[in-house]
């Protein structure tokens, strides 16, 4: 059986092609159905009700050999070769697909049309909708330190973070213990969980015992020790952070396409004026209404061709970049 898996680590977004028919997003009796818009390494492994991905591919094979083409990132392929290495009747195979790197040009593209749409000039007021990049909380943060009790309930209603567990919140076994919370409902996988201490007996001593645990994947690590956050940041931060970018540039087309939504009210409310005027020009031309309508609708009008690049910027289609990698492969 033949069988294509394509990942986008932003959005996120997997889909998957089985003997040349791509499974149907809304089919909610597909396996993917419940997991397709989370990340990857959330529910590679079983989880809760989640039996994990090599059950499923198990069940829908039905011991038949699979050859399975992996297009993404290598790094969520070497994930998911570790997570299916116990299945004999597979074949992987890997091929290079970063939608991390299209998604990130199509941001670098989004200055330009904005200021083409000049916001700052539009009859409609500004959007209430902050900067890009402002920290306006805690969850636009690629990480969250865990170092107490409210910290870390704050950290289990989230998802989508990694999370760095501090000795003051780990005073115990038991405490290690309580972290599988943070992965419960597929938030987030467990090697995105780094727990950081001073001296490293302690860090041993939590790292042997969590050794006794198959589903404790958790990072054990020494204050300074940075490089394995760059390497974290790599595989998970950098993906929340461009897709944090593209809900407020998402959050800020509805802000402005609600701006067009007006234009048939601001058609009749300039109607309903002239009417009340006779539509005579002489009598309606300086009512401050009239004016205000016009100069909404003028504003529209001029700035419509740019909305739709900007909706082709911040709202594309993973099917329309597949079908682009497979005119680059030649299929």
């Amino acid at each position: 059986m033949k069988m294509e898996l394509w990942y986008d680590p932003v959005n996120p977004e997997t889909m998957l092609k089985v003997e040349e028919r791509w499974l149907e997003r809304d089919d909610i009796y597909g396996f993917l159905y419940p997991v397709q818009y989370l990340p990857l390494q959330n529910w590679l492994y079983p989880s809760g009700s989640w039996p994990g991905l090599a059950a499923h591919l198990g069940d829908l094979t039905r011991g038949e050999e699979i050859s399975l083409i992996f297009f993404g990132r290598h790094v969520d392929y070497e994930d998911l070769a570790e997570c299916l290495s116990g299945m004999p009747e597979l074949s992987l195979y890997y091929e290079s697909w970063d939608a991390f790197q299209k998604c990130t040009a199509r941001l670098c593209e989004i200055p330009e049309v904005m200021k083409k749409i000049e916001l700052e000039k539009s009859p409609f007021g500004q959007p209430v909708t902050g900067r890009p990049g402002e920290k306006q909380s805690t969850e636009e943060n690629w990480f969250q330190v865990i170092e107490d009790e409210r910290t870390f309930r704050t950290a289990c209603r989230s998802g989508g973070t990694c999370c760095v567990v501090g000795e003051e919140y780990l005073s115990s076994f038991e405490k290690l213990d309580t972290l599988k919370q943070l992965t419960t409902s597929l938030k987030r996988p467990a090697d995105s969980i780094v727990c950081r201490f001073s001296d490293q007996e302690n860090r041993k001593r939590y790292e042997d015992y969590a050794g006794m645990f198959p589903d404790y994947k958790y990072t054990f690590l020494l204050e300074g020790e940075d490089k394995f956050m760059e390497v974290l940041k790599e595989k998970y931060g950098n993906a929340f952070l461009l897709r944090n970018r593209l809900r407020y540039y998402r959050r800020l087309y509805e802000q402005i396409k609600s701006y067009f939504d007006q234009k048939t009210d601001l058609e009749r409310q300039m109607k309903e004026i002239e009417v009340f005027h006779g539509k005579d020009p002489d009598r309606y031309i300086g009512d401050e209404q009239w004016e205000d309508c016009r100069g909404k609708l003028e504003w529209i009008e001029r700035k419509r061709m740019y909305m739709d690049d900007f909706h082709r910027l911040v709202f594309n289609r993973m099917t329309e970049d597949v079908e682009l990698k497979y005119k680059e492969m030649g299929l």
